[in-house]
C-alpha cells in the first residue's frame, strides 16, 4: 500500500489523486503517516528500509511538498479555528491555510466565510501557487456525519462538503 501510494505521489504513473481503499484496520492511516514523514523530513528518506523502497520504485528523491492534514475526528465543525488571528471555518479554509499560511487562505477566504465550496479553478490556482501539494484526509465520513442535516454551521453544509470533495478531485487532476 505504501509503495503504491508513494509511486503515485511522486507522479511516476501520472496520477496525482490517490484514494486509499481498504477495510477497517487495513492500514490507511499508517500509510498516510508514512507519506507525511517521507515528504516532510528528508532524513526519513535515508532510513535503510525507506532507501530500499525508493530504490525498488526507482525514485531518486522524494520532492519537497506543501502538506495539509485534515482529520475528520479531530476538527470540530461547530467551532472555527483561530490561527494567526485568522478565523477559519471550513475544511477547505484549513487546507488552504496549511498549504500557504495566510497567503494560501486568501485563495478560499470568501468561500470559507460563506460556507460554500471554492470552485475547482480556485483550487487549481492554490495548488499551482504552493505545489506540489500532499493533502492527507482521514476520517472524512466521521466529519460528514457530524454535519449531515445540520443547519447554520459555520463550516458549511453537508452539500458544500460533498461539492468540495468533488472540486478537490477535479482540481488535483488539473493542477501542475
Amino acid at each position: 500500500l505504501l509503495a503504491s501510494a508513494l509511486r503515485r505521489a511522486c507522479k511516476i504513473n501520472g496520477e496525482p489523486v490517490i484514494q486509499l481503499k481498504t477495510a477497517f484496520g487495513g492500514g490507511k492511516t499508517p500509510t498516510m503517516l508514512a507519506l507525511y514523514h517521507l515528504f516532510s523530513d528528508k532524513k526519513t528518506q535515508k532510513l535503510p528500509l525507506i532507501k530500499l523502497l525508493l530504490d525498488e520504485l526507482k525514485i531518486k528523491e522524494v520532492p519537497n511538498a506543501s502538506i495539509a492534514i485534515l482529520v475528520g475526528t479531530a476538527i470540530d465543525p461547530a467551532k472555527p479555528k483561530i490561527i494567526d488571528g485568522q478565523k477559519i471555518n471550513t475544511l477547505w479554509g484549513y487546507m488552504a491555510y496549511q498549504l500557504g499560511k495566510n497567503k494560501g487562505f486568501e485563495y478560499v477566504k470568501q468561500a470559507d466565510q460563506k460556507g460554500v465550496a471554492p470552485g475547482a479553478d480556485t483550487l487549481v490556482e492554490l495548488f499551482n501557487e504552493f505545489g506540489p501539494c500532499i493533502i492527507l484526509i482521514d476520517e472524512l465520513v466521521a466529519y460528514a456525519r457530524n454535519i449531515y442535516n445540520k443547519e447554520g454551521l459555520s463550516c458549511g453544509s453537508f452539500e458544500s462538503l460533498m461539492t468540495f470533495v468533488q472540486n478537490l478531485t477535479e482540481a488535483t487532476k488539473r493542477s501542475n
